[in-house]
């Protein structure tokens, strides 16, 4: 790329030292290691682009975009120090074009998942465009999750749209500068828990068992393969709008209310009094990593207790304070597991995950019809996982169930529990759960 087609503002070039991996990289790194090309280590977004795209401006705003932010062409090696990253001192190609795929653009995106990373060597994200007609396509971004996370596919995807307008119209980006991931593993590295963390933790996850999310349909097989059933589902909207007036009324956010019903359902279905659930807690408090690509999401190991005399304003309050206290005891997922002197992550003490998330922005790109293509997910880190997703006023949630352990109706099944909990307790908040799970009301319990 010559001078003029830069903009103005691109940063100095960071140093090219080797920086340590974040904890939550390193967390990444050594699940890397133990799984090779996991599907679960892999984030897609595919857009289906009507109209005829402008390939050189698609490929200069793609190589801006891996030359603006350092993280995007690193590299990751072992060393006797411990696991290093490396920003490749070249902007590698990482677009791709192809005709018509014969088993489909499904089969297609299915497939460049399965297409392994090198971490060693890099890439570690690939964007593929594929032909699906004369005037159709799909543009698929693919990366490897110790790269990014879910803010860095808005900061991402909007300035695609900035500087592909720009190059489209013959122009040069406006664009910020972009802080340099590796710069903040720098200044990060060594950087102190905050004090009462490992405390906290210890406590928290005291006395938490070992059993299975769900009783399992098949039993564990050593390593798994992380292949995943999937259900797409849709909370109805009575009872997602039921859902936010209570959360408000009990000072939670959705995503609290949400996993506060997970759990009772996870709880009802394993017939225990709690349970811990991996959620994303991001790291973004400072103004200036607001705008950083990288990955900047810790998990922790949140413990909900569901008694079965529980009102859902009572989960509700319980689970709140879950949320918190992980939000305000930040500790390295690995270290928060150890210190309940667990198995490890992903075993034993944690089986379960929950997220809940706005749906990306769609970028608007001059020329070109731009809408949302689903990408099914595929794999699972965990036994179990819901993820929910905001689309305005629609909630739109996918169960996940390990393909190891469970029949493909596990997910069927739980999407409907999940349905009809959500809806027969918002309907009547104050119901114990156990008559929810009866599906009583309180006129048959007096009768």
């Amino acid at each position: 790329m010559t001078a003029d087609h830069r903009t103005a503002a691109l940063p100095a070039p960071a140093s090219r030292d080797a920086a340590p991996l974040t904890p939550n990289q390193a967390r990444l790194w050594f699940g890397e290691r133990l799984h090779p090309g996991h599907p679960g280590h892999v984030v897609q977004r595919a857009l289906a682009l009507h109209g005829p795209p402008d390939v050189p401006a698609l490929r200069r705003t793609l190589h801006l975009l891996t030359e603006r932010h350092d993280i995007l062409r690193t590299v990751y090696r072992g060393t006797a120090a411990g696991p290093r990253q490396r920003a490749l001192p070249t902007v590698p190609d990482v677009l791709h074009t192809a005709g018509d795929h014969p088993g489909g653009p499904d089969e297609w995106i299915r497939q460049i998942r399965h297409r392994p990373f090198d971490l060693e060597t890099g890439p570690v994200l690939r964007w593929d465009l594929l032909r699906t007609g004369a005037s159709e396509h799909v543009l698929l971004l693919t990366v490897h999750h110790i790269a990014f996370d879910g803010v860095s596919m808005r900061l991402l995807f909007d300035e695609l749209a900035t500087a592909y307008a720009a190059f489209h119209h013959g122009t040069p980006p406006q664009l910020p500068p972009a802080p340099s991931f590796l710069d903040f593993a720098r200044r990060t590295a060594g950087t102190r828990q905050a004090d009462g963390a490992l405390a906290y933790w210890t406590a928290a996850l005291a006395g938490a068992g070992a059993a299975p999310a769900l009783p399992h349909d098949f039993a564990p097989a050593g390593r798994g393969s992380g292949r995943a059933h999937a259900r797409t589902f849709r909370v109805p909207d009575p009872a997602r709008a039921r859902l936010a007036a209570l959360a408000r009324q009990e000072r939670c956010s959705p995503f609290m209310a949400t996993l506060a019903l997970f759990a009772a359902l996870l709880c009802s279905c394993a017939a225990a009094r709690d349970v811990v659930v991996a959620i994303p807690v991001a790291e973004r408090a400072a103004p200036e990593h607001r705008r950083l690509v990288g990955f900047l999401v810790n998990l922790a190991p949140a413990r909900v207790a569901c008694a079965p005399h529980d009102t859902l304003p009572d989960l509700l309050a319980r689970t709140r304070e879950a949320v918190l206290g992980a939000a305000e005891h930040p500790l390295p997922y690995q270290q928060a597991v150890a210190a309940a002197r667990t198995s490890g992550p992903g075993t034993g003490l944690v089986r379960a995950a929950f997220d809940l998330h706005p749906a990306p922005r769609t970028p608007r790109l001059p020329g070109l019809d731009v809408t949302e293509r689903p990408v099914h997910p595929v794999a699972t880190r965990f036994e179990v996982e819901l993820h929910v997703q905001q689309r305005g006023d629609a909630w739109d949630g996918t169960f996940l169930v390990s393909a190891d352990l469970f029949e493909a109706d596990a997910a069927d099944a739980l999407a409907d529990l999940f349905v009809a909990l959500a809806d027969r307790w918002t309907a009547d908040p104050g119901l114990p759960l156990t008559a929810v799970e009866d599906g009583a009301h309180p006129e048959e319990d007096d009768a």
